[in-house]
């Protein structure tokens, strides 16, 4: 079965790419500490590999899951230790880590019940004070976008939900914030409210037969608020 395989070939472009590398480097910083030696990253959903690009230039050790076949392909080729599965359950035999990076990946998954065993099994994996990194869609400010954008969105969040999921799992928190692009400070506002005030969805419905690519729908969903939760696993 085929999962995701489209995003392998999606089309990008220069300014997505760069929002996408900014804000992965902020987050990587975030979560570690780069003088830091032997620390061993697990990343669930590596996409375009962004994290593990920023693992390998600090010579960590990296580990990466990845459910869809393309995606696997194109990032082991790249040279990357990349296991291909869908999640959950985690794959046997995987070791424990420092940090688990799994971004915009919570939202793919069934139901709450599937969520609760995906974050048990990843702090499962976790070292003492090693760190959960989640990011997902904010849908209080996503809402019908949530779904309309992506044909495998399943389970939205609000940072309320997801910080009860957390400290449900025996996890504690050290930062919940929210990012929009790349920006995790006040500079996010200007960015939402650009984009709320320059996107038309009637317009764009008009010129969806006539325009081939979607990307300013794309751009529009760029400046809508995320989530991004930092966990620690504290073996008492």
């Amino acid at each position: 079965m085929s999962f995701y395989d489209h995003y392998a070939y999606r089309k990008r472009n220069s300014f997505g790419v760069k929002i996408k590398k900014n804000f992965a480097e902020k987050l990587f910083y975030l979560a570690t500490t780069p003088n830091e030696k032997n620390l061993k990253i697990l990343e669930i959903g590596p996409g375009d590999g962004y994290i593990a690009s920023l693992v390998k230039e600090h010579n960590f050790e990296y580990t990466g899951i990845e459910g869809s076949n393309e995606v696997f392909n194109l990032l082991k080729n790249e040279g990357f230790n990349i296991i291909q599965s869908m999640v959950p359950p985690l794959p046997e035999g995987l070791g424990n880590f420092d940090v688990c990076f799994a971004l915009h990946i919570i939202e793919h998954l069934n139901s709450i019940t599937e969520a609760t065993q995906f974050i048990s099994q990843i702090k499962s994996k976790l070292k003492n004070n090693g760190k959960i990194v989640i990011a997902t869609p904010d849908y209080l400010k996503w809402g019908k976008d949530f779904y309309n954008c992506d044909y495998s969105h399943n389970l939205p969040f609000t940072i309320k939900r997801l910080q009860q999921l957390f400290i449900n799992e025996g996890l504690i928190i050290d930062y919940a914030g929210y990012y929009v692009g790349d920006q995790f400070g006040f500079l996010r506002f200007p960015i939402y409210w650009l984009g709320k005030l320059f996107y038309s969805r009637g317009i764009d419905n008009l010129l969806m037969n006539s325009i081939k690519s979607d990307i300013w729908y794309r751009t529009y969903l760029t400046c809508l608020p995320n989530i991004v939760m930092i966990a620690r696993n504290e073996v008492v």
